[in-house]
């Protein structure tokens, strides 16, 4: 067996771990992919061998084990080393982020005005510019990938969403399916004037 590389604990691993460790089983997959982002987003480690970062993988797997159905450690370890293998955009990265880049850049949206809270102004803006990325097409958005890109609930931005199709700044063209490996909600960015 090859020597492996040994990389430091850190607090940046750390947070990492408590960001994505499940806390209900069901997810235990999905969170161990979204740990893979996670650590793919540094430099540091975007080009390891993902057998080389076993050791942020137990650390991963110790803080989960009370929460997931599969508790052998080596079913994670191999989780993990596929999904790394999978990631396309590590957090902050792809289509999405910078659909947030740009509608951070730019004023709000004219059918934002109406809120006063800033990050549903903030949703609005987000909404047009994955509209900009399909023009001619509905764009997938899920209440969880709403609600990490905004720092709330998945909950309240299954909410907000709501309120943006009750609005008409939305169409809900497909719902999706629900659950944390379910399908994202399509819709459409029909607000007039923006």
């Amino acid at each position: 067996m090859a020597s492996r590389k040994l990389f430091p604990v850190t607090p940046f691993v750390l947070k990492a771990i408590s960001q994505t460790c499940p806390t209900k089983p069901g997810v235990r997959n999905n969170e161990i992919f979204e740990f893979a982002r996670h650590l793919k987003s540094r430099p540091e480690y975007a080009e390891a061998d993902p057998r080389d970062l076993e050791e942020f993988v137990r650390l991963w797997w110790e803080r989960a084990r009370p929460f997931i159905g599969t508790k052998d450690f080596d079913d994670t370890r191999l989780d993990f080393i596929k999904g790394w293998r999978k990631v396309k955009f590590p957090v902050g990265a792809g289509p999405l982020a910078d659909a947030l880049k740009r509608a951070d850049a730019l004023p709000i949206p004219k059918a934002a005005e109406r809120y006063t809270d800033p990050k549903r102004q903030r949703l609005v803006g987000l909404c047009r510019e994955l509209q900009e990325i399909t023009p001619n097409t509905p764009f997938f958005l899920s209440c969880r990938t709403a609600g990490d890109s905004l720092g709330i609930e998945y909950q309240n931005a299954n909410r907000w969403l709501m309120l943006l199709c009750e609005d008409e700044i939305l169409k809900l063209d497909d719902p999706g399916t629900r659950g944390a490996n379910g399908r994202a909600a399509r819709y459409r960015y029909i607000a007039p004037g923006d």
